[in-house]
């Protein structure tokens, strides 16, 4: 299999999601004392920001790529899934406490959404679309 047959935007994306993760799993999910207050109490959780980069560069990616399917597919699984992490953190600020169980999901479910993994399966479906 030839690298050519997918396009080079898509290996641009991957290396800006591949960049972005490692950044957020050093400076926020293991975390040093040498951050600067000003990044520790950001009001806007980099991981959402995080999310949105992804979201943004996977569909911006798949538009470019011109399989409308898979951009389909990438909108319902991100769309569903940040609905169902923003309703349990909403239910769990504003009504009331959350089960751990339920409340436990939420970190696995964010933590996909920003991983490549998503956006590597896509970029695999779409060689393996094209045989």
């Amino acid at each position: 299999m030839r690298i050519g047959t997918i396009a080079g935007s898509y290996w641009t994306g991957l290396v800006v999601l591949l960049v972005g993760y490692l950044l957020l799993q050093l400076l926020y999910f293991y975390p040093t004392d040498a951050l600067p207050e000003a990044v520790k109490g950001f009001p806007i959780s980099p991981v959402w920001c995080l999310l949105a980069v992804v979201y943004l560069t996977g569909g911006w990616i798949l538009n470019q790529v011109g399989v409308r399917w898979q951009l389909v597919v990438w909108h319902v699984v991100h769309i569903f899934l940040i609905s169902y992490a923003m309703t349990v953190l909403a239910v769990g600020r504003f009504i009331g406490s959350v089960p751990y169980s339920i409340l436990s999901t939420v970190r696995p479910i964010l933590e996909f959404l920003i991983s490549p993994v998503l956006y590597i399966a896509m970029g695999l479906l779409y060689k393996a679309s094209r045989k």
